[in-house]
C-alpha cells in the first residue's frame, strides 16, 4: 500500500490509550440512552465486513452506536463519513486517529481489503435528514457506492438499524425547510424541528451477514460489475427496511424492541 494510502487511512489500534479513552468517554452519551444492540454474534470477529444501517437527524445515532461496537465486538469501527469533514485542521486528524475515513468507494475498498470492519450510512445527509413522515423508512434512493465496494473487495454486508433515534427530536414538517451549508447537496435542508434532546432508549439490532455475490472482480466486464452491484444493493436495501420494519412495530407495540422475534 502507498504511503498516501496509509496516511489517509491510518491504522488504529485498540490498545492505543487515547483511543480507548476516547471511546470508553463516548459509553456516557450512549448509556444516557440505555443503548442495547440486540444480535451482536452476527458481526464476525474478524475479518473484512461493511456494516451498512439508517441515519437519524443531527447524526445522533453514531455517537451511541460507536462506543457500544467498541465493547461489544473489540473491533475499531471504520466509519464513513462526510468528505468536507476530513479537510478541517485538527477535526480532520481527530477523526482519522479514531478510524473513521472519508465516505468514498476508494476509501472503503481499502479498508475492507485490510479485513477492517467498515461502518457506512449508504443514505447519508439525506437519510438524517428526514421528515417526521419518514421515520424509520431508508432514504437511500439508488445509492449504489457501498454496495460496489463490497462487491469488489468480496465482503459480506451486515444490517444495522436503530430504533430510539428517530424519536430523540420532535420534528414538525414533512420537508426540508431550513437550508444546510457543506452537506454535499444544495438540496438538502433541515426539517422544522425543536433542537432539544428527549432520553429514549436506543435498540439497535443485527441482521445476519449478506455475502456479496461471488464474483471474479478482476476478470468481469464492466456490465456483469454494474448488473452484480445493482442486484446486491437492491437485496441488502430490502432486508435492511424489512429489519428496521420489524424493529419499529416491535416498539411501537409493545414499547421496546428488545425481545424481539
Amino acid at each position: 500500500m502507498s504511503e498516501t494510502a496509509l496516511q489517509r487511512l491510518p491504522d488504529v489500534d485498540l490498545d492505543d490509550p487515547f483511543v480507548q479513552k476516547v471511546y470508553e468517554t463516548g459509553r456516557i452519551f450512549s448509556r444516557f440512552f440505555d443503548t442495547e444492540i440486540i444480535g451482536a454474534e452476527h458481526i464476525p470477529d474478524q475479518g473484512r465486513v461493511m456494516l451498512v444501517g439508517n441515519h437519524a437527524l443531527m447524526g445522533i445515532d453514531t455517537w451511541a452506536l460507536l462506543p457500544e461496537l467498541v465493547a461489544r465486538t473489540r473491533r475499531i469501527p471504520r466509519g464513513m463519513g462526510l468528505r468536507k469533514l476530513f479537510d478541517v485542521p485538527i477535526l480532520g486528524d481527530l477523526l482519522r486517529d479514531l478510524g473513521m475515513a472519508s465516505g468514498d468507494r476508494r476509501s472503503a475498498i481499502e479498508l475492507l481489503e485490510r479485513d477492517e470492519m467498515v461502518l457506512t450510512y449508504p443514505g447519508g445527509a439525506r437519510d438524517s435528514l428526514k421528515g417526521s413522515d419518514q421515520r424509520y423508512k431508508l432514504q437511500w434512493d439508488n445509492r449504489l457506492g457501498f454496495a460496489h465496494a463490497a462487491v469488489m473487495s468480496q465482503a459480506p454486508v451486515v444490517p444495522v438499524v436503530g430504533v430510539g433515534p428517530d424519536d430523540c427530536f420532535t420534528v414538525f414538517s414533512n420537508h426540508g425547510w431550513i437550508p444546510t451549508r457543506g452537506l454535499g447537496s444544495a438540496s438538502l435542508k433541515l426539517p422544522l424541528f425543536i433542537p432539544i434532546l428527549k432520553r429514549v432508549s436506543f435498540d439497535f439490532h443485527i441482521g445476519a451477514p449478506i455475502d456479496a455475490p461471488t464474483l471474479d472482480v478482476e476478470g468481469a466486464s464492466p456490465t456483469a460489475l454494474e448488473e452484480a452491484t445493482q442486484d446486491f444493493a437492491s437485496d441488502v436495501r430490502h432486508r435492511t427496511q424489512e429489519l428496521l420494519d420489524r424493529a419499529a412495530m416491535w416498539r411501537a407495540r409493545v414499547g421496546s424492541s428488545r425481545s424481539m422475534r
